[in-house]
């Protein structure tokens, strides 16, 4: 029995055809600046605690609630924001990693679905230098994008920028040539009346 409320939805990226879905099994590979910047700016999906997890034909685990949370020294559970479920794969991403990390580990590839060792693999993980740069970049990231600061943003100002300033060239040249064309019919005009006068 599975519920029917899965997170899962597919939005379109503007200028692309295809939606891009929430399922990091879906994503498409490379994944290009616009994919990223798009996908940070959406966030990652959370699963609805009313979900429920497929069990595994084999050992008949699954994935929990409670591997979406990491639990302090203190006692205190704080959300793994940077956890995302596949539907498709049945397996645990992550987001950050899977965004900016240049190492091909299983929780950026397949994912992870060792549900015996899931909680001390997600604890490892987590702890990992590359795991914690990536945590860092993703942050940043989304601060500059909040701020309009991204990279995307500067290549489209400075792209505007440079096609005013054509813009602005070609209303020069265009003044400059009516404004030959115009001196060279009043010349012409002149000359054509010397012409009946004189001649």
């Amino acid at each position: 029995d599975t519920s029917t409320e899965k997170p899962e939805t597919n939005q379109p990226i503007e200028g692309d055809d295809e939606p891009l879905s929430s399922d990091p099994a879906k994503w498409p590979s490379p994944i290009t600046g616009s994919v990223r910047t798009e996908l940070v700016r959406r966030g990652p999906t959370k699963v609805p605690t009313s979900f429920v997890f497929p069990r595994s034909e084999g050992d008949g685990r699954c994935c929990h609630h409670h591997y979406f949370n990491r639990t302090l020294t203190s006692g205190e559970k704080v959300a793994r924001s940077w956890m995302l479920y596949s539907v498709s794969n049945n397996s645990l991403v992550c987001f950050c990693c899977k965004l900016f990390s240049k190492r091909s580990i299983q929780l950026t590839t397949s994912g992870l679905a060792d549900w015996t060792h899931a909680s001390s693999l997600l604890n490892s993980h987590e702890k990992s230098p590359d795991h914690i740069n990536c945590m860092k970049t993703w942050k940043e990231f989304t601060v500059r994008l909040m701020k309009g600061k991204t990279i995307d943003k500067k290549e489209m100002a400075l792209l505007e920028d440079e096609r005013v300033r054509w813009r602005a060239v070609l209303t020069r040249l265009t003044a400059i040539v009516t404004s030959f064309v115009a001196a060279a019919c009043f010349y012409l005009f002149f000359f054509y009346l010397f012409l009946n006068v004189y001649i």
